[in-house]
């Protein structure tokens, strides 16, 4: 009944590739098996840095 949610993207500190992951699943690369993941920067913009940088633009 809940939606399963959207896979959060992480990188491989080992070998680069990117690697979805859901809640439950286990923090290690499926390529090469190494454990230390970075999480990918989001694209979404916060509403405070969108409103900074709309009044430097208007200054």
């Amino acid at each position: 009944m809940d939606p399963q949610p959207e896979p959060v993207y992480y990188i491989c500190g080992d070998c680069g590739m990117e690697i979805p992951l859901k809640p439950n699943d286990v923090i290690q690369c499926r390529e090469c098996g190494y454990r230390i993941l970075y999480k990918k920067r989001t694209r979404r913009i916060r509403g405070t840095l969108k409103k900074d940088k709309e009044e430097k633009q208007a200054s």
